[in-house]
């Protein structure tokens, strides 16, 4: 703020003064001095509200940044259990063709089903249903 000290020169406003600004170094005579103290208050409020503002900004920023961190986290624990689901699934689709007893058997189910595409399609039933399971047994 302006702090003011009595001086012989005259004021900018009136010419008439005897208070010295000791911020700016300017002359001023009582009612001037009184309207440059106003108006440096004012400034240093829009400073402060600018202050304010800089930080909420700052604070809202750091806020949007922890909210990415955290879908990136989602995104991260996604990926895992989406892939331990295929790991699973794959598992079990492997147990299903295991417990045939043998290659004669695969051939002769391939065989007596319409083409390929049924064992594929069954064994992607499969893969799909493990797939589910789990995903009910998350939530």
């Amino acid at each position: 703020m302006a702090a003011a000290s009595v001086s012989k020169e005259v004021c900018k406003g009136c010419e008439q003064g005897v208070f010295t600004c000791t911020g700016c170094k300017s002359t001023f005579c009582k009612p001037h001095f009184e309207e440059h103290r106003q108006q440096l208050s004012v400034e240093f409020e829009h400073m402060i509200y600018d202050y304010d503002m800089l930080q909420q900004q700052l604070l809202s920023d750091q806020s949007i940044a922890k909210s990415y961190d955290i879908l990136v986290e989602r995104i991260d624990k996604w990926e895992v259990e989406t892939a331990k689901c295929v790991r699973e699934a794959a598992k079990r689709a492997r147990e299903v063709v295991r417990q045939l007893s043998g290659k004669q058997e695969i051939e002769s189910i391939v065989e007596q089903s319409v083409g390929t595409k049924t064992v594929q399609h069954q064994i992607l039933r499969d893969i799909t249903e493990g797939v589910f399971e789990i995903r009910k047994a998350q939530f």
